[in-house]
């Protein structure tokens, strides 16, 4: 970004990134959609995932028991993925 942002803001040492709250997300307004990913067919008959692992996670996520958020994100988006290429 040299030449293109002033250096008092380009070579700041206070900048964050930002983090979406995925943990909440997936309790809340995406828990129904990603029930119908983990229910639908497709998944079900995976032979990359342990299904079964995946729904009691996702299962301790929604109640709150542990967070398991990053896990499954990365699994979410190994199955679409997958749907895409295969």
């Amino acid at each position: 970004m040299e030449n293109i942002l002033p250096d008092e803001i380009r070579l700041r040492k206070d900048k964050a990134g930002f983090i979406a709250p995925a943990d909440i997300w997936f309790r809340t307004v995406n828990k129904n959609e990603i029930l119908d990913l983990i229910n639908s067919s497709n998944f079900r008959s995976s032979k990359y995932l342990d299904v079964k692992k995946v729904k009691q996670l996702f299962e301790e996520h929604v109640l709150g028991k542990k967070n398991h958020h990053m896990f499954l994100w990365q699994m979410i988006n190994v199955e679409l993925w997958l749907r895409k290429n295969f």
